[in-house]
């Protein structure tokens, strides 16, 4: 029996390969009621509100704005930092604006958006983000210390839709191995920033997915990579990427792989490794959606010469199978194109004739 280490987890392989559906937690807080609820609404009157345009006149007092302005970043004092300009390429002026509560004032962090209107700036969106980050070459020290390394700035543009207008990226909050990460799309419309996103690391724009990444932090359980395309000013999930080592000795250690189906429903596949961080198994269950699906046993040809990068061959191979992507998007190893693992190993399917059709050796 070999263990082959895949990102997260170790795979057994040997005589077998296999799998089961996930049953486990969300992996994140992603747009649900919590981050809904990050808005600050600007139509009623409050102490926040009232806060905010206070810091956000400190913060822009001598930056007027200017059209076809390249964007700039400048940042005044801590707390106090903009990304201002034509931010959307469309002759317009606007910036963000970290407008916390100064150290006399309480009330929540908080991210502004706002437009220049000839003579003053005007708050058009606010959003309860706590931003950090720190300049290049920050070293943690006594005074200073962060459990992971933050962005080395607050806000970050870039086009993750190939539109050649850009996103916005707000870095948020600091755990230990993660960095919240707020993605928000341009409405040229409404004038107005919607958030389409949240990743616990800056997302990616790989071929034509923008890819998001999360992970169990500190504990360093599990890991996971979805894969989304844009419909209009959505941001929609169409596969993704999840691997695991089980905590206790009960608990699964597997991979999971989500795809859409042909009527747009998600189909996710688990292949069951074993159970708790120390496992040994020859075959293994394969289960579509929590039902029953067989199980998958992998020999390789030359068990006594594997290949020196077996681990990524094995789960390039899993990663496009089950969630449809090709082998070259697998996680650690993109825009390189893995060795078949068919080349080095015979791969069969066991009790069921769809399963043997999902996993086959041709290539999809």
């Amino acid at each position: 029996m070999l263990f082959v280490k895949l990102p997260g987890f170790l795979l057994a392989v040997g005589m077998g390969l296999s799998m089961m559906l996930p049953t486990h937690a969300e992996p994140a807080s992603r747009l649900d009621n919590r981050t809904q609820n990050l808005v600050v609404p600007l139509d009623k009157p409050s102490a926040e509100c009232d806060a905010a345009e206070r810091q956000l006149t400190k913060v822009m007092a001598n930056l007027p704005g200017k059209a076809d302005r390249k964007p700039e970043f400048v940042a005044v004092a801590p707390g106090q930092a903009a990304l201002w300009g034509d931010l959307f390429q469309t002759g317009d002026c606007f910036a963000l604006v970290e407008v916390s509560p100064s150290s006399e004032e309480s009330g929540d962090a908080g991210v502004g958006f706002a437009e220049w209107t000839g003579d003053r700036w005007q708050l058009r969106q606010m959003w309860r983000i706590g931003t950090v980050w720190r300049p290049a070459g920050w070293e943690p020290d006594g005074n200073d210390y962060l459990p992971a390394t933050p962005a080395t700035q607050p806000f970050l543009l870039e086009d993750f839709s190939g539109d050649g207008v850009p996103e916005v990226v707000i870095a948020g909050e600091v755990g230990r191995y993660f960095q919240g990460n707020y993605l928000l799309r341009f409405l040229p419309k409404t004038r107005e920033l919607k958030l389409v996103a949240y990743a616990m690391a800056k997302p990616e724009r790989v071929e034509d997915y923008v890819r998001l990444e999360f992970d169990s932090g500190r504990r360093a359980i599990w890991s996971e990579w979805e894969f989304c395309q844009w419909a209009g000013d959505e941001l929609r999930s169409v596969a993704s990427w999840h691997s695991e080592v089980g905590y206790g000795e009960s608990d699964p250690t597997f991979v999971d792989g989500m795809r859409m189906d042909s009527n747009g429903k998600p189909v996710t596949i688990r292949v069951l490794l074993g159970h708790g961080p120390e496992f040994a198994v020859d075959a293994y269950e394969v289960s579509r959606n929590g039902l029953p699906f067989g199980t998958m046993r992998v020999g390789w040809r030359d068990p006594e010469n594997l290949p020196q990068d077996a681990d990524d061959i094995v789960g390039a191979w899993l990663f496009e199978k089950m969630t449809g992507l090709p082998r070259r998007l697998y996680p650690g190893r993109e825009n390189e194109e893995p060795p078949d693992l068919e080349k080095f190993a015979a791969i069969t399917i066991e009790g069921n004739n769809e399963a043997e059709k999902v996993f086959s050796t041709e290539r999809p």
